[in-house]
């Protein structure tokens, strides 16, 4: 069995070897050994991108805060995160919120974000999301999604389009090159 060399480039990662293939670098397992420090700095590297927008809360402090408490407690949030209205993700058995995809003044769902997350849905979990509204992305001139979602809130959701659709070539091509029995793959990441 071949084993494959992962080496990241821009958001993506560039799979070396017989059938180069083009996946998102959250996509990619790392080693078990790795993993839990991998996930770890992510979402440190996640605290630091989403505090100019509001930063990353517990959902229970979300809740908490004074605004939501009169608006929207707690079936409010869980009707949100229900209806995918707004997502949120685990880190260490908490669930966890950018609060960039609400009002900051009545903490309600801001326009437009549920729309730019239905386009990444199909291919990327609750993590995911939040990692790709945080990286840089070559489509908005190497910005953050969230840095850009007040000013070109069009330009994030192609992006997010482009992504998803290059997402599912690669997965198309992965599929198909497995289903002509071509030897299966093992992905590692260079460190």
């Amino acid at each position: 069995m071949e084993q494959l060399q992962a080496t990241r480039q821009d958001r993506f990662t560039w799979i070396a070897g017989a059938h180069d293939v083009r996946l998102p670098l959250t996509r990619i397992q790392q080693r078990p050994d790795s993993s839990a420090f991998w996930i770890d700095s992510q979402f440190i590297s996640m605290l630091a991108v989403y505090r100019p927008s509001g930063g990353i809360a517990r959902c229970h402090e979300v809740e908490a805060r004074p605004a939501a408490r009169l608006k929207v407690g707690r079936q409010g949030l869980t009707r949100w995160l229900h209806d995918c209205e707004v997502f949120a993700f685990e880190w260490r058995q908490e669930a966890w919120m950018p609060v960039f995809q609400l009002e900051s003044t009545t903490l309600t769902p801001r326009s437009g974000v549920q729309q730019i997350a239905d386009e990444l849905r199909p291919v990327f979990d609750s993590w995911e999301l939040a990692v790709w509204f945080a990286e840089p992305n070559a489509s908005l001139d190497g910005h953050a999604p969230v840095a850009c979602i007040d000013h070109d809130r069009s330009a994030v959701r192609q992006a997010a389009r482009m992504d998803r659709q290059a997402y599912d070539n690669a997965r198309n091509a992965l599929a198909r090159n497995l289903s002509h029995n071509k030897p299966a793959a093992r992905f590692a990441i260079q460190g």
